[in-house]
């Protein structure tokens, strides 16, 4: 969260960003989503239902989902590519799934290329 130049209200902008992310707020909203702090100052203790998990398999893989990483948010920049949009076209009658396929394709091989990712 941030307040940009072109905010009407700058400072009851950043007021409200600097409450959200204060003592009195965030650690209780923390504790009420499932996801984890954005904050490097905020932990959050693990759903005790997890830690019991983690307790009963000691030998479990943790695998994390990064949302695709730097190179992807690259690519997906440069090709304007956007996901919401093919999925909302895949629901019109007469979509063409291979040729737009083909096209996303040949849109981030140009993209990699450009931008020397692998």
């Amino acid at each position: 969260m941030g307040v940009t130049t072109h905010s009407q209200n700058p400072d009851a902008a950043m007021a409200f960003v600097e409450w959200f992310y204060s003592d009195a707020w965030y650690p209780d909203y923390l504790n009420y989503i499932t996801s984890a702090s954005s904050m490097t100052n905020f932990t959050k203790e693990k759903d005790p239902i997890l830690a019991e998990a983690d307790t009963l398999c000691p030998d479990k893989q943790l695998i994390m989902y990064d949302g695709g990483g730097d190179d992807f948010t690259a690519i997906q920049n440069e090709t304007t590519f956007d996901y919401k949009k093919l999925s909302a076209q895949m629901l019109t009658d007469g979509f063409d799934l291979d040729g737009a396929l083909a096209e996303l394709d040949a849109k981030w091989a140009e993209a990699r290329g450009k931008l020397g990712i692998q």
